[in-house]
């Protein structure tokens, strides 16, 4: 019976949702090569254009990633989703409307740094320990201002659907993350009614922890397990 059951198990596919920042999805490089030895299927798909001033629709942006989970499950694939920094919303809104088994995501920015966040941290609410140095940047074309307000949207967009989740869902986030305080994967976790759930908040990882040469590879095998549950 195991073997039977093993013959004709779907595959899975795990559809990776980059975040707001002018790598897209060379963000996940280090996750790639870590999957690619363990012969997972991995999709990328790039919600945005920077080079392009007009590509400023929201909804738009969130159906780029519809699209990669459209095309994995029309192949006959099971779906996971994971989503980093804003694709951790986006794929909140995505698991909220597909079939899908299993959301990743890592530093979701339900809510990110504002002056009011910025004023409970100097309250003495979040403490930053060592921050770890950022790898130097590729030549990515830089993100336009006006970006900035499709961002905020797209929050606006997925953040009320963490109450439709009704699959596990892994979170990770760093207690040094000043880009997307650790409060906003509190909201998440809090916010999602289905009771499989769970949150790492790793001591002293910034907001790059897919870049982070102390935490990634943990963060990768624990993905893994969870992934292949």
């Amino acid at each position: 019976m195991n073997f039977l059951q093993k013959l004709f198990k779907k595959p899975l596919t795990l559809v990776c949702i980059h975040g707001f920042g002018e790598r897209r999805t060379h963000e996940f490089d280090f996750l790639k090569a870590y999957f690619n030895k363990k012969n997972v299927d991995l999709m990328f798909p790039e919600l945005f254009d920077q080079s392009n001033p007009d590509d400023t629709d929201p909804h738009m942006w969130i159906k780029r990633a519809e699209m990669a989970i459209e095309e994995a499950l029309q192949r006959g694939s099971k779906v996971a989703l994971l989503g980093y920094s804003m694709g951790g919303v986006i794929a909140t809104a995505c698991a909220s409307k597909y079939n899908v088994e299993k959301l990743i995501m890592i530093a979701p920015a339900f809510e990110y740094i504002t002056f009011n966040t910025v004023k409970r941290y100097v309250a003495g609410k979040f403490v930053p320990r060592t921050i770890k140095p950022l790898p130097p940047k590729g030549p990515y074309p830089p993100l336009p201002k006006h970006f900035e307000g499709t961002f905020t949207e797209v929050i606006a967009l997925g953040k009320p659907l963490l109450k439709n989740i009704d699959i596990p869902t892994l979170i990770f986030h760093g207690t040094a993350d000043q880009t997307i305080p650790p409060r906003s994967s509190d909201y998440a976790y809090e916010n999602i009614p289905y009771p499989k759930k769970k949150k790492y908040l790793l001591e002293g990882a910034g907001h790059r922890i897919l870049d982070d040469p102390d935490y990634r590879n943990d963060v990768f095998k624990i993905i893994e397990n969870f992934i292949n549950e």
